[in-house]
């Protein structure tokens, strides 16, 4: 009998279609009839739905004016000052202000494992948002954040041991590779 079907597949197939079509028609018209919400307008645009495209009737596809999103152009941050090319001067108060607000944090870059030949190397950054901690750090989209204060980030767990270690540290060295090029930025906790 399995063999039956899986040879026969087909035609089971095309005899549902047979079969259930019509009762499937025969049941909304009875809904249609009873339940006249139902009933589609005569002669409304169809909504085509394709494999790669959607296509919208003309009244559909005009959607209404959303209000712009507001950049938050504020110093939330505190005062990060650039002192050198990769070097930064962050105060004491701040830093630990940042870390308080990790749910903020997150919601400003994306970070994903980074691979490499198969072996993990870090985590990579994008969607860093404007005037976002991780921008005024000097972070950019594509870094991938390899070491904090010599502690790799591997692995999640070696990564929130070295998060943690930067609570009460008072230099922070932050090795990333942008470009192919290894970078070391350097944090001095004031």
């Amino acid at each position: 009998m399995e063999r039956f079907i899986r040879k026969h597949f087909w035609l089971l197939g095309g005899a549902f279609i047979l079969i259930a079509v019509p009762g499937v028609a025969g049941t909304m018209h009875l809904l249609n009839r009873h339940i006249p919400a139902l009933a589609p307008e005569p002669n409304a645009p169809a909504i085509v739905i394709e494999r790669e495209r959607i296509t919208l009737p003309a009244q559909a596809q005009q959607a209404p004016a959303r209000p712009p999103v507001a950049v938050d152009t504020s110093t939330s941050w505190g005062d990060i000052r650039t002192v050198g090319e990769h070097a930064y001067e962050i105060a004491s108060a701040d830093l630990q202000n940042a870390l308080m607000r990790l749910d903020e944090l997150s919601t400003q870059a994306r970070v994903v494992p980074a691979f490499k030949d198969g072996k993990a190397q870090g985590f990579k950054m994008f969607a860093i948002r404007p005037h976002s901690l991780y921008a005024k750090l000097g972070l950019q989209n594509g870094d991938v954040l390899k070491q904090i204060n010599g502690q790799s980030l591997t692995t999640p767990e070696t990564a929130m041991t070295a998060f943690g270690s930067i609570r009460d540290a008072r230099h922070i060295e932050l090795d990333l590779e942008r470009g192919g090029v290894p970078v070391r930025k350097t944090y001095d906790v004031r």
